[in-house]
C-alpha cells in the first residue's frame, strides 16, 4: 500500500494528521504500508462522540482491507485480559503466553470461506491475532546473507531460522514482523524482500524492496521525551521508549522487561526527569544524539535498568620492540596477532561479555573478558592486590577496545613481524561531553 491510500478521515478521529503520520519513524510508519501492527502509542486527542474530550488512548493500530480492497484503520486497544475468540484450549492458551513468537495452527471461517492462518498473543494489548499463512512473506535476504528455499518456507511456517549464527523468527506484533530469539532486535540491521512489502512512499509495484531497520533516532526521542513531559502533541510512541535502552546502550542492560517498564510509575518518573534535564538544555544539544542518550541511560542507571557506565578507551599508545615506562597495564603481542585481538574483542562485545579487563598475572600480559561489571571488578581487586608496581587496571567496553584494535591495525597493516606493546589509558565518565577516542602512536623501530 502507498502512502496517499491510508485512510486519513480515520487517523483524525485519533486527532492524528496526515503530516503527523509523516513524522512516524520509519519502521512504524512501514508497518502501517505492509499490514503490520505498530508499536504500542498514545494518543492524547482522541475524539469523542458528542463533542466531549479529548480523552486520551493508548493502543496499536494496523490497517486491513475490506472486500472491495479500500482500506481501513483498526485499533487495538490495551485490554484487561485477551478474549478467547479462536476458542483455544488450555493448553493452547499456555503455549501462547510462554511467548510471543509461538503460534497455534488453525483454520477458521473467514467471510464463509475457510483460510489457514498462525494464532499467537500480543502480550501488550492482550489480543490474540491471526495471520493468514498464504500472505506470511520471508525475506530474500538477513543482514546481508541470502536464505535458502527451505529458510524462507520454515520462516513462513512461523518456526526459528539461523542466519549467520543468529536466531530469527517470524514476529507478527514486531513493526517489521521478524524478531531475533533472543529478543535483541538491534541485530537486524537489514531486511531485503523479493516483492514490495515494506511499500514506502513513492516506491513502484513490485519494485525489489531493501529495508534497513530503523533504530530509534536521538531526534525522535527528544521530542517524543519533550511530549511526554508537556502532555503535549499527537503521538507519543509509548513502547519505543519502554524499549529504549535496547537502543541507547544494549551492552549495559542489567535488567529490562518492556511490558514492566510500560506499567512501572518509577520508570516513568525516570523518563521524565531525563526529559527535564534534556530541555533545560541550550537548543543545538537537545538534537544532539550522543547528549541525549548520555541524560537517558544516568536515568535507567539510577533505577538499576543498566549497569553503572564503565570507563572508555581514550588513547592506545603503541611502541614498537621498545619497552614503555610501565605505568599503565601493558600487552606485549606479535604485530600479526592484532587481527585475532580485534576479532576476539569484537566478539566479546556483542555475545554477551562486552566488559575487558586489561592487566597481567604471573609476569604475562593477558586481557580478560566478563559477563557483568561485578565479575570484572572482582578480577581488578585481584589484580590490584597482586601487582607490586603501581599500574592501573580500567574496566573497559570490549566493543571500545575492539575499535581501538581496529584503528590500530588500518594504521600498522604493513607491520607483520617483531613485537607491539600496547597500553591503554581510559577515562571514566565524568564529562557530559561524550569522549573523542583518538589513536595516538609511538613508534620506536
Amino acid at each position: 500500500m502507498k502512502f496517499d491510500q491510508l485512510p486519513f478521515d480515520q487517523f483524525e478521529i485519533l486527532g492524528v494528521s496526515r503530516s503527523d503520520l509523516l513524522k512516524l519513524p520509519p519502521r512504524t510508519l512501514n508497518a502501517l504500508l505492509s499490514g503490520q501492527r505498530t508499536s504500542l502509542m498514545r494518543f492524547p486527542n482522541v475524539e469523542l462522540p458528542g463533542g466531549v474530550g479529548p480523552a486520551t488512548l493508548d493502543a496499536k493500530l494496523s490497517i486491513e482491507l475490506k472486500e472491495d480492497g479500500s482500506p481501513t484503520l483498526k485499533v487495538h486497544p490495551i485490554r484487561n485480559q485477551a478474549e478467547n475468540v479462536f476458542k483455544l484450549s488450555k493448553e493452547e492458551i499456555v503455549h501462547l503466553q510462554q511467548d510471543e513468537t509461538n503460534f497455534i495452527e488453525r483454520t477458521i471461517k473467514d467471510r464463509g470461506k475457510p483460510k489457514e492462518v498462525l494464532i499467537s498473543l500480543d502480550k501488550t494489548v492482550n489480543e490474540y491475532v491471526a495471520i493468514n499463512k498464504a500472505k506470511v512473506r520471508a525475506p530474500e535476504s538477513i543482514n546481508d546473507i541470502a536464505l535458502t528455499e527451505d529458510q524462507k518456507k520454515t520462516f513462513r511456517e512461523g518456526k526459528t531460522i539461523t542466519v549467520g549464527g543468529e536466531g530469527f523468527r517470524l514476529n507478527p506484533n514486531s513493526e517489521i514482523g521478524i524478531t531475533t530469539t533472543t529478543g535483541d532486535d538491534n541485530k537486524i540491521k537489514k531486511l531485503h524482500f523479493k516483492v514490495d512489502v515494506l511499500a514506502g512512499v513513492g516506491r513502484a509495484k513490485g519494485q525489489p524492496t531493501t529495508y534497513r531497520h530503523s533504530t530509534y533516532s536521538s531526534r525522535e526521542l527528544a521530542i517524543d521525551l519533550a511530549l511526554i513531559a508537556s502532555g503535549a502533541g499527537t503521538i507519543v510512541l509509548l513502547e519505543h521508549l519502554a524499549n529504549i535502552a535496547f537502543t541507547t546502550a544494549s551492552d549495559r542492560i542489567k535488567q529490562n522487561n518492556k511490558a514492566q517498564n510500560l506499567s512501572d510509575p518509577r520508570y516513568w518518573d525516570a523518563i521524565k526527569e531525563a526529559t527535564r534535564e534534556i530541555r533545560r538544555l541550550p537548543e543545538p544539544l537537545r538534537r544532539e544524539g550522543s547528549t541525549v542518550e548520555s541524560i537517558i541511560n544516568r536515568h535507567l542507571e539510577a533505577i538499576g535498568i543498566l549497569h553503572p557506565k564503565t570507563s572508555q578507551v581514550e588513547n592506545l599508545k603503541v611502541s614498537y620492540n621498545n619497552k614503555l615506562d610501565g605505568s599503565v597495564p601493558q600487552i606485549k603481542v606479535k604485530a600479526g596477532d592484532l587481527e585475532r585481538m580485534h576479532q576476539q574483542a569484537q566478539k566479546n562485545a556483542e555475545q554477551g561479555k562486552p566488559f575487558a579487563v586489561i592487566g597481567n598475572e604471573d609476569g604475562e600480559a593477558r586481557i580478560y573478558y566478563y559477563t557483568t561489571q561485578e565479575a570484572a571488578n572482582k578480577r581488578v581487586k585481584a589484580l590490584t592486590l597482586g601487582n607490586k608496581s603501581s599500574s592501573d587496571f580500567p574496566v573497559v567496553q570490549a566493543a571500545d577496545l575492539a575499535m581501538a584494535f581496529k584503528k590500530e591495525l588500518n594504521q600498522t597493516s604493513d607491520l607483520k613481524n617483531g613485537f607491539v606493546t600496547l597500553s591503554v589509558n581510559a577515562s571514566s565518565e565524568k564529562v557530559t561531553t561524550p569522549l573523542t577516542k583518538k589513536l595516538k602512536m609511538n613508534q620506536k623501530i
